[in-house]
């Protein structure tokens, strides 16, 4: 296995690695408990190198080594988001991990300031929560994207959608959003939001509630001020010049 580690020929080292594991004893005894955790360290690190990430995950549930396991997790998790496998992600059951996986994306998405480049965390939390039935968790997350995304001024970048009808990153932030919340009962149809801080402003950290209708009101309004837009009825700021009141939709 370690020959092949060092001329990374990876999926040798995979197929001597699970020989070694294979003849291991099955006592619990310190010795070998430490080279179990090592082997699976090593072949967890193969099925990495080689995408392999159904045994990723496979090996990465049976650790022992608590530390070891978040570690291999943040990794397996990173690895599969950075390289466009989200769906995979979402599919592998990770058992008494979930909660543990849905903390790495919520990090993750926390530390995006433009949500328009790199790796779509929040998308990616937001389908994550949606397959494991948390229409609120992604409700909460789709609004947070949905700031930023106003933060960033992409409300007024419209998008080619071949229906010929105005459509921006802002309006199917909108409708995600609403997609979420209907999933929830009538009364429990609402998220807390966070103050989203705009660069070089302070901000006191207010939260307050959103319901649907809320959000189908500002919705609404938003499709109204597009379609002024593209008419050229009016300018991008509002009536006082002031380019937070454009971006106050919620």
């Amino acid at each position: 296995m370690s020959l092949y580690e060092k001329v990374k020929h990876f999926s040798y080292a995979i197929d001597f690695c699970r020989l070694a594991l294979q003849f291991l004893p099955p006592n619990q005894e310190a010795s070998t408990i430490q080279a179990r955790t090592e082997l699976n360290s090593r072949l967890f690190n193969a099925a990495i190198q080689t995408s392999r990430y159904d045994l990723a995950h496979s090996t990465l549930v049976v650790f022992t080594d608590h530390a070891l396991q978040k570690s291999c997790l943040r990794t397996l998790v990173t690895r599969l988001c950075e390289t466009s496998n989200a769906s995979k992600l979402i599919a592998l059951p990770f058992l008494t991990l979930q909660d543990q996986v849905d903390e790495i994306l919520t990090q993750k998405a926390s530390s995006i300031v433009d949500p328009g480049a790199g790796t779509p965390y929040h998308k990616i939390l937001y389908a994550w929560r949606i397959a494991h039935n948390d229409f609120r968790g992604a409700a909460s997350i789709s609004l947070e994207r949905l700031q930023r995304l106003q933060l960033s001024g992409e409300g007024d970048k419209f998008l080619q959608n071949g229906t010929g009808n105005p459509e921006t990153a802002v309006t199917k932030g909108y409708v995600q959003l609403i997609n979420a919340l209907a999933c929830v009962d009538e009364k429990q149809a609402w998220v807390l939001a966070e103050e989203v801080k705009r660069p070089g402003k302070t901000s006191e950290g207010k939260r307050r509630v959103v319901r649907l209708e809320d959000v189908r009101r500002a919705y609404s309004e938003e499709l109204d001020r597009i379609n002024a837009v593209g008419r050229g009825d009016f300018g991008l700021l509002g009536d006082g010049g002031d380019e937070d009141d454009a971006m106050d939709i919620l």
